[in-house]
């Protein structure tokens, strides 16, 4: 995520929003406390991954829930997300992307 303040808020909900970086042409998603920064290729290969998690990828129980864990190998952090969690980022990105899509018509 660049530190320019231009930018639109896509869409966002009660714990999630998604805004597109006009400086940096990136994508931000803030998440609860997590603050993640995607290009394009990026949110929709995030967006294709929440997509194929399947329920054997829920096997972390944490608050009484059970959650599929989202890291990378290489990092000591994850985001850790319910069921719930995932259906609401999918519908938030695709929203953000029609929404992202629909601005560079308009503006063009």
């Amino acid at each position: 995520m660049c530190y320019a303040s231009d930018h639109i808020i896509l869409t966002e909900s009660d714990n999630a929003q998604i805004s597109w970086c006009k400086g940096c042409k990136s994508y931000s998603l803030v998440y609860n406390s997590c603050c993640l920064s995607f290009t394009e290729t990026e949110i929709i290969e995030f967006k294709e991954l929440l997509l194929g998690l399947n329920q054997s990828d829920f096997h972390y129980s944490f608050f009484g829930q059970p959650h599929a864990l989202l890291k990378y190998d290489f990092v000591r952090f994850g985001i850790a997300l319910n069921q719930s969690d995932i259906k609401s980022l999918i519908n938030l990105i695709r929203e953000a992307l029609t929404v992202n899509e629909i601005f560079g018509i308009i503006y063009k």
